[in-house]
């Protein structure tokens, strides 16, 4: 009986153990296969992507970007002579480029219905050497590691727009964004995203049209990429900003409508908030869907408006200081779709933005107010 007894014991501890031992190689199997099955369903970044992601985070400055540089009226990119000859640009001397490169710009001058094709940074398109009325697509194709297209309006003198806001003479549009009248030393940013191109259009009716448009590929690890959906970018910590076709000492210039944009302003190493103010010596005036005559804040800015991250919409005659302390530090222009236009008969010059009338009753003089214009110039301060 000990001896049954004996064995039954020892089968039994023999049997445990196996099963033990069964029991872990299929637990180890189940985690390799699992390891291994994830492997094969999440797929490795690639390494360029990887590359780019730790360089953005450990260099201060991409040595990839390009130095702009000016000589006179011109203004191109810092380069090797070599690479200006082989891309068919102009050189100049007399400029800041350092480590024995020159300022070398290319010019490009379409005449022809295509898509003229750009590929090199620091490229220079300009009016068409033809009679208007003429038509012209610019395609700024995407260089391997740019996530942006910045573009430069080194001449930008086109017709205004009428009466009602619109460009119906002369137009440059880009990302949807329609541009005409006088911006000259103004700037757009598009971004590429999945796209391996960025369409620009300006179609010109006009004789008066001059434009000198330069272009700028950012890489996606420059120091210099503005925040994604930016249409302009201010790296300075003080500065200002108008909206498109605002001149100064032009009571009468026009806003086009549609427009639909946000302004970003760097917000650098110590900066925790942006004042906004009125630039001392330069009008404010945003219809905001109504006859304003101070300023004015929501609900009154309906239709026309300009917004501070964090804080309100504001339009109106005049703005009062305004200072934010939500990042990032941004401004969102709209001025709607389609502007009525309206006439208000004041008797006090000061309100006016209009012409003289003569009052067919008194034979005063009266004042008129086109209620659709919208003049927006504001200077601010990263503190």
């Amino acid at each position: 009986t000990s001896n049954c007894t004996y064995r039954l014991v020892a089968e039994t501890h023999t049997f445990i153990m196996r099963w033990f031992l069964f029991s872990v190689a299929v637990g180890i199997s189940s985690v390799y296969f699992a390891f291994a099955f994830t492997m094969e369903v999440v797929p490795r970044l690639p390494e360029v992507t990887r590359e780019e992601r730790m360089f953005s985070f450990f260099s201060s400055k991409n040595s990839n970007s390009d130095e702009t540089c000016t000589s006179g009226t011109s203004t191109g990119i810092c380069t090797s002579s070599t690479k200006c000859k082989g891309k068919g640009g102009t050189t100049f001397s007399g400029t800041s480029c350092s480590n024995s490169k020159v300022c070398c710009q290319i010019v490009l001058k379409c005449n022809t219905t295509d898509p003229c094709i750009i590929k090199n940074s620091g490229t220079v398109v300009q009016d068409a050497a033809v009679p208007p009325p003429y038509r012209r697509t610019y395609r700024y194709i995407k260089p391997k590691g740019v996530c942006q297209l910045r573009l430069d309006f080194d001449v930008f003198n086109l017709a205004a727009p009428d009466v009602r806001k619109d460009c119906s003479e002369d137009v440059f549009q880009v990302a949807g964004l329609p541009i005409c009248g006088m911006n000259g030393r103004q700037h757009v940013y598009v971004d590429y995203e999945e796209s391996s191109r960025i369409d620009a259009t300006i179609r010109i009716r006009s004789t008066v049209a001059k434009y000198s448009i330069r272009n700028t590929y950012i890489p996606c690890n420059s120091e210099k990429l503005a925040p994604k959906g930016c249409r302009q970018y201010f790296e300075d910590p003080e500065g200002r900003v108008t909206s498109f076709n605002y001149i100064v000492g032009e009571p009468n210039n026009l806003q086009t409508n549609n427009q639909e944009y946000s302004v970003c302003i760097k917000a650098g190493d110590g900066l925790s908030k942006i004042q906004w103010k009125q630039c001392a010596g330069e009008p404010f005036f945003i219809s905001g869907g109504g006859l304003s005559i101070g300023p004015l804040e929501s609900p009154e800015c309906k239709k026309d408006w300009v917004q501070i991250y964090g804080l309100d919409r504001y339009c109106g005659r005049g703005f009062n200081d305004q200072t934010s302390i939500a990042k990032p530090f941004l401004l969102n222009v709209h001025f709607d779709v389609a502007e009525g236009f309206g006439v208000s008969l004041p008797t006090d010059p000061s309100q006016c933005n209009g012409q003289t009338i003569t009052d067919p009753y008194t034979g005063g003089t009266l004042y008129t107010i086109v209620i659709a214009i919208n003049w927006c110039s504001l200077c601010f301060k990263c503190k």
